[in-house]
């Protein structure tokens, strides 16, 4: 089903319930389309960009983990990520696939974020790694704090 607009685009009168057969763009239709494309426009829906902003901060927050000594090694993260949270086998485990990603892309997607207005402890470690152009499965096991 979808919603079409027969008369004026802002009169709620003029919403009109169409099915495919029925379907037809008329002039005040598709001048609200293109005032949609305009207040909305797909750059800022890409499913990349969603992706990154829902990922990254996870990322970061599991090498805060990994710095705070409540895991060993990225490993042990990435079992959990397959494990208790459903994370896509084939993707490996969170930091599997940030270590594929790229730490520095991932850095520069979280300063992104934080440029936003959102709060965001970056990671020290994350930091240290774009620095040495180093992966996250070159770090030393940590100690773990029991």
């Amino acid at each position: 089903m979808f919603i079409s607009f027969f008369s004026s685009p802002f009169s709620i009168s003029s919403l009109k319930i169409a099915t495919f057969k029925d379907l037809i763009i008329s002039s005040d239709s598709f001048i609200f389309l293109i005032i949609l494309k305009l207040k909305f426009p797909s750059s800022v829906n890409k499913s990349d960009e969603i992706i990154d902003q829902c990922t990254f901060p996870m990322v970061n927050e599991a090498l805060l983990i990994l710095e705070e000594g409540m895991a060993q090694r990225p490993s042990d993260i990435d079992v959990v990520w397959l494990n208790g949270y459903g994370f896509p086998r084939d993707k490996g485990g969170l930091l599997f696939w940030a270590n594929k990603i790229g730490s520095a892309r991932i850095l520069e997607g979280l300063r992104k974020i934080e440029d936003s207005g959102s709060e965001i402890n970056i990671s020290e470690m994350l930091k240290d790694m774009v620095k040495k152009n180093e992966n996250i499965f070159d770090k030393q096991d940590q100690k773990i704090r029991v």
